[in-house]
């Protein structure tokens, strides 16, 4: 690791992302979920953003050179406004990296939501016309309705977070 690289640590369900500042030093946006209400970009020790994990460089290719990929990082010290989907620590170490900020955490849970709701949606409508057990037929009438919430959910997520970066 070098200053000005792209990290980030697993937390299980999603990746804490983060610039490395030098000397032990990471800025990167707070929120996560489920604590929102106290999120910032704050320059902290490597141990906070550690919590235990272990560190791991993202081979992005920076549009800046590291010290710019710093100085936009702390530039936004202090900013509040942590969006799970719109604003977390993803889309903020990329804009310092590239100047766009995008998550492919959140794109790839929108391309999933979509394709595993049209399946839902198309497996229901098949099944329910070549079914002739009536009992089958309350989780096929859910799936339906179900499956076309879930695919439009993520084509939402994914355009609201493209329309956002244009």
């Amino acid at each position: 690791m070098a200053i000005g690289d792209h990290i980030r640590v697993d937390r299980g369900l999603y990746w804490h992302h983060g610039i490395d500042a030098g000397e032990g030093r990471v800025i990167h946006q707070t929120g996560e979920p489920g604590r929102a209400l106290d999120a910032a970009i704050r320059e902290t020790s490597m141990d906070p953003f550690l919590r235990d994990g272990s560190v791991e460089l993202v081979g992005d290719t920076p549009a800046f050179s590291p010290a710019q990929v710093v100085s936009r990082a702390r530039s936004r010290i202090g900013e509040t406004g942590y969006d799970l989907l719109l604003n977390n620590c993803e889309h903020f170490t990329c804009w310092c990296m590239t100047g766009e900020a995008e998550s492919k955490q959140v794109e790839r849970v929108a391309w999933q939501s979509m394709a595993l709701g049209t399946a839902a949606r198309l497996g229901s409508s098949i099944l329910l016309r070549s079914s002739g057990t009536p009992a089958a037929f309350g989780i096929l009438r859910f799936l339906g309705p179900a499956g076309t919430a879930a695919a439009l959910g993520g084509a939402v997520i994914m355009a609201v977070s493209r329309l956002r970066r244009a």
